[in-house]
């Protein structure tokens, strides 16, 4: 749901503003910021991860490894949440 709901807010919302000038680029940038279209992919590729290791799983399966890798990237959080 997660991925789905940031696709949405990037694919419906921040690119075509992009396009637009309904807003102005510093309220653009506040609003959506760059990182947003990082933080997806991100998330995007994160996703497909999991869902191959639960394809695949058995009872010695874990995640951990797929949330150490996933830590980095958690440094794109603050530039969106700070706005709020």
């Amino acid at each position: 749901v997660y991925v789905k709901t940031l696709t949405a807010v990037v694919d419906v919302f921040s690119r075509p503003l992009k396009k637009t000038e309904f807003l102005d680029v510093e309220r653009r940038k506040k609003i959506f910021p760059s990182s947003l279209d990082v933080l997806l992919e991100v998330h995007r590729g994160w996703l497909t991860k999991l869902e191959e290791r639960v394809l695949s799983w058995s009872a010695d399966s874990g995640i951990g490894d797929l949330i150490v890798e996933l830590l980095p990237s958690l440094n794109l959080y603050p530039p969106i949440v700070s706005a709020f």
